[in-house]
C-alpha cells in the first residue's frame, strides 16, 4: 500500500543562500503540509514561495520567517497557460514543487565601467 504521511524534500540552492527547491509528496492528499525552513532561513528573514507550475503567477506564500514551521497549501494552485496549448492540470494535491526565495540572499551588484578621461580619444 502507498504511504499515508507526507514527505517533504527541501533542497537548498548551493550557489545562492536563502533559496531552495521544495518538493512535496502528499500521500494523504492533505490540503496543507507543514514545512520546517530553519535549514535555509534565519528568523526575521523575509521570504516568498512560488509554485513551480505557475512561476510568474502570484506567490503561494509571502511573509517573515519566525522560526516555526510554515503551512504550505497543496490545493487551490493553478498551472500556467502555455502558449498555443490548453492549460495542463495541476499535479496537486498529491505532488507539488515550489521555489523558496529569501531577502537574506546576497544581492549581486555589477560594478560600473571605469570612467574615461575626457581627453581620451579613440581613433
Amino acid at each position: 500500500s502507498r504511504p499515508s504521511a507526507a514527505r517533504v524534500f527541501l533542497r537548498p540552492n548551493q550557489y545562492e543562500s536563502g533559496r531552495a527547491n521544495i518538493t512535496v509528496l502528499n500521500w494523504g492528499d492533505a490540503p496543507a503540509v507543514s514545512i520546517d525552513l530553519s535549514s535555509v532561513l534565519s528568523p526575521g528573514a523575509a521570504y516568498e514561495i512560488r509554485n513551480a507550475q505557475n512561476f510568474f503567477g502570484s506567490p503561494v506564500l509571502r511573509g517573515t520567517y519566525d522560526g516555526s514551521p510554515i503551512s504550505l497549501p497543496m490545493t487551490g494552485l493553478s498551472s500556467a497557460l502555455p502558449t498555443g496549448f490548453s492549460t495542463p492540470p495541476t499535479t496537486g494535491p498529491r505532488f507539488n514543487v515550489f521555489i523558496l526565495f529569501s531577502e537574506q540572499a546576497p544581492t549581486v551588484r555589477i560594478p560600473a565601467p571605469p570612467r574615461t578621461s575626457p581627453r581620451a580619444v579613440i581613433r
